[in-house]
């Protein structure tokens, strides 16, 4: 009789149940803010790029893409990109031909931002994310230079 009443008695459970528990909702907030961390970063570098996609559009024709890279470097800086500090961006300008509207060109913006996993909200997280977007914005024909 006293065994039986020793193996119902659930004096300690919570305590097992934290345990266990306590560790699942520490990594799923580890999670959490890893995942917040890249979509911000990737919602950046998209920024970034459409920023210096408009810039570098209006700059003089022969030197678009050299001005799609300076104005790159200043842009990811004052927007405290975390590719930056490690000089982990790459920022790419091509003319390409609209389709569709004869004639029209445009400037291609390619910007690829490596970040460390440990800039992203996990501290100490081995290895590295890469972020790339691709904005496109038509050559402003009234631009000065040309």
């Amino acid at each position: 009789m006293m065994a039986r009443q020793a193996l119902r008695d659930e004096s300690g459970s919570a305590s097992l149940e934290l345990v266990i528990v306590t560790p699942i909702f520490i990594m799923g907030f580890v999670l959490l803010a890893f995942a917040f961390g890249m979509i911000r970063t990737s919602g950046a570098v998209s920024d970034v790029a459409a920023e210096i996609a408009t810039a570098a559009s209006r700059a003089d024709r022969f030197s678009l893409s050299q001005a799609a890279v300076t104005e790159g470097q200043r842009i990811a800086s004052q927007q405290g990109l975390p590719c930056t500090e490690a000089g982990g961006i790459f920022v790419r300008g091509d003319i390409v031909t609209v389709a569709g509207a004869a004639g029209t060109e445009a400037l291609q913006v390619t910007v690829r931002c490596t970040v460390p996993n440990s800039k992203l909200g996990v501290r100490g997280a081995p290895g590295s994310q890469t972020f790339e977007s691709i904005q496109i914005s038509p050559i402003d024909e009234w631009r000065g230079g040309d």
